[in-house]
């Protein structure tokens, strides 16, 4: 497990890390976070804790934390807490696309 600062751009496991996360079609900045960069079947992101700064997410799951901002253009929702930004389109935990933020579903309700 990976826990150093800077900047994210090799698979594996990061723990508590504050830098910018490069992976595929994903960069933005985090802080004091947990996740995985997975390659296969094709590159993504698993986000469990802490802060998405701000930056474009592009495929991925993310399973807690706070989005502070920043473009979620596709993945699957499936917990955290959503603070500003923008969204296109996204999978809830039921597995529904959703076209908005996912402080709007009914279920995070």
């Amino acid at each position: 497990m990976k826990n150093e600062n800077g900047i994210a751009c090799e698979s594996g496991k990061y723990n508590n890390f504050t830098g910018v996360i490069m992976w595929g079609k994903t960069e933005g900045a985090v802080e004091n976070a947990c996740f995985k960069l997975e390659e296969f079947p094709f590159m993504f992101v698993v986000f469990y804790s802490g802060v998405w700064e701000n930056g474009v997410w592009d495929n991925g799951y993310l399973y807690g934390g706070t989005w502070h901002d920043g473009i979620w253009r596709s993945g699957v929702w499936k917990g955290g807490i959503w603070e500003a930004g923008d969204w296109e389109e996204g999978l809830d935990s039921r597995g529904e696309l959703h076209l908005d933020s996912p402080n709007l579903w009914e279920e995070q309700k």
